[in-house]
C-alpha cells in the first residue's frame, strides 16, 4: 500500500498493529542494507521567481538546528 493516500495516522498505526500480530517477518539470506548517520542536511524548494527556499539543518550534540540560506 506504499504511496497510496492515507486517511489518518490512526489508520496507519492500526495497520501496523495488525501486521505485527499476524505476520512472520523473514528476510532473504542475501538481504542487506545501509545505515546512514546524518549530521547535516539541506532542503531546497524551487520557486518560479528563482528566490528558492533553502533550509539547512545541522545536528550538534543530538540537537537539530536550522537556518534559512540565501538561494
Amino acid at each position: 500500500e506504499q504511496s497510496k493516500p492515507l486517511a489518518s495516522r490512526t489508520v496507519l498505526e492500526k495497520r501496523i498493529a495488525q501486521l505485527t500480530q499476524t505476520s512472520e517477518h523473514t528476510r532473504p539470506t542475501n538481504w542487506g542494507g545501509y545505515q546512514l548517520s546524518i549530521s547535516e542536511i539541506e532542503f531546497w524548494q524551487g520557486r518560479d521567481d528563482r528566490a528558492h527556499d533553502r533550509i539547512h539543518y545541522t545536528q550538534q550534540q543530538r540537537i537539530w538546528h536550522h537556518q534559512r540560506l540565501f538561494p
